[in-house]
């Protein structure tokens, strides 16, 4: 029935195995990596996506948070509805406006990390960053012309920290602030 020249023999069984293996590894491997980067894609548009949502919940906490809440409104009785900060703004709401100089500088740490959406920030606190740098931190005495919400220091209580020492103490809000908005003076001028 079977002749020697019809056999199979283990070598070829072997040289069989080897064949399938290299196809298999062929369109395997190609197959793998493909599956291998879709899920890397997805893993950082999900990471992406966390980034943006915890981003809008840091932000939110200025206005959530009851401490950060109850600060601004102190500030706030505190300097004729938020237009003339004097000495007695400084006396009656340093402790809150400290408190809401550390909210933003820890915010600012946070962009510093990548850790959120310069953009979503810049949006949401855009406006507590420059209102409080400028007031609470520059040497400047007034706001812009333009600016919808005008404000004036009277006195010499601010800044509440003079040169040097604001630097040392707030030293990624101060940063952020330049790269936003150019860096504080006396002086105005535009945004970045």
């Amino acid at each position: 029935m079977f002749d020697e020249a019809n056999t199979i023999t283990t070598e070829d069984i072997r040289t069989i195995a080897s064949c399938i293996s290299a196809l298999a590894a062929a369109v395997g491997v190609p197959l793998l990596f493909s599956q291998l980067k879709g899920r890397r894609e997805d893993a950082l548009q999900a990471r992406a996506e966390a980034k943006k949502w915890a981003t809008l919940e840091a932000c939110k906490v200025v206005e959530e948070n009851v401490m950060l809440a109850k600060a601004a409104d102190h500030i706030w009785e505190h300097s004729s509805s938020s237009t003339v900060f004097d000495e007695t703004t400084k006396e009656n709401a340093e402790r809150e406006i400290l408190l809401l100089l550390n909210y933003l500088d820890g915010i600012a740490i946070g962009l510093k990390q990548k850790l959120y959406e310069p953009a979503i920030v810049r949006d949401q606190l855009g406006p507590y960053f420059r209102r409080y740098v400028e007031v609470f931190l520059s040497d400047k005495t007034e706001s812009a012309p333009n600016e919808p919400r005008p404000w004036k220091c009277t006195g010499d209580a601010f800044p509440l920290l003079k040169s040097g020492a604001r630097e040392e103490a707030y030293p990624h809000l101060l940063e952020t602030y330049s790269d936003w908005y150019g860096k504080p003076t006396t002086t105005h001028y535009e945004d970045k």
